[in-house]
């Protein structure tokens, strides 16, 4: 999971909400209307939800549904982040620019927890000693699992990251969470039997180039396709969309004008390797990745 600076928002949560939903209000800085981009699994199912919300002079409002306490991460337009927390049904979250923290035992945990993170992410080994020494501390807890996913950075530290994973006891949504922190793609980009748009024929796509993957119409953003028109100029760039529904696909894909490879392929994400959409995966012509950016919109 993307790494979250501490202190950006602090949390609020009161009250007992609807059984089978949590609300969240809260306000972001900026004037006009701004359009923010709400991100959880939602829970037993461990989908990946995505929800638009919309801050009018500063406040904004949305609801979600996750039976257990899963973490919920905002961002601004500008892929900016916003707040992370952990809400489950019945929580009425508040988030502002100052407040206290109260509510349920997992939400203000993390939030507290999180506050007292080291907040420089140029730093990642201080992060990591204080991510380390609360999973030593809470070993088996589902907020030692989530620090562990949104703050943890896995690659020059593996050696420990493997030694903490021993002790963490995640449920499955999350669990998926903290393989995609450390493993976000497979060693190699796999050749995969798919519909180019060109004629509707099967084809083997081939490694090589960057992959710009998305899983949904709400992740193909103008920005993302004004992206993927630069990167065409100076590399091979091929737009997978993971799903089965190809009739939706044409229409995402009609208005594009694209002149790169456009191609669906059946499996969802998980068949792929990639617990996270949208993300560009860069692959040298054998398959080996060489780059993967985690892309937000």
């Amino acid at each position: 999971m993307t790494k979250i600076y501490a202190g950006l928002a602090l949390l609020m949560a009161f009250g007992c909400g609807s059984s089978d939903s949590f609300s969240v209000e809260g306000n972001v800085a900026g004037v006009g209307t701004q359009n923010l981009r709400v991100v959880y699994r939602a829970v037993p199912s461990g989908d990946l939800v995505t929800l638009k919300a919309t801050a009018i002079d500063n406040v904004f409002s949305f609801f979600g549904s996750a039976a257990e306490p899963t973490v919920v991460e905002i961002y601004a337009s500008q892929k900016s982040p916003v707040a992370v927390f952990m809400a489950k049904n019945g929580d009425e979250i508040r988030l502002g620019s100052d407040g206290f923290v109260t509510g349920g035992r997992e939400t203000v945990r993390f939030a507290e927890s999180l506050a007292a993170m080291p907040t420089d992410d140029e730093d990642p080994s201080a992060v990591n000693d204080a991510v380390a020494r609360y999973v030593v501390a809470h070993p088996g807890d589902i907020v030692a699992a989530a620090l562990f996913a949104v703050r943890f950075t896995y690659r020059g530290d593996e050696e420990r990251a493997d030694s903490l994973l021993s002790l963490l006891s995640a449920p499955e949504y999350l669990a998926g969470d903290i393989r995609s922190s450390l493993l976000p793609v497979p060693d190699s980009v796999p050749s995969l039997a798919a519909v180019v748009a060109a004629g509707d024929t099967l084809a083997a796509l081939k490694p090589g180039g960057r992959w710009i993957i998305t899983a949904s119409a709400d992740e193909r953003s103008r920005e993302l396709i004004d992206s993927m028109c630069r990167w065409n100029q100076t590399m091979a760039v091929t737009d997978l969309f993971l799903g089965q529904d190809t009739v939706l696909w044409h229409r995402i894909i009609k208005s594009d004008s694209a002149t790169w490879t456009q191609a669906i392929h059946p499996g969802g994400p998980a068949a792929f390797g990639v617990m996270r959409t949208p993300v560009a995966i860069d692959s040298d012509s054998l398959g080996a990745v060489v780059n993967v950016i985690d892309i937000r919109i």
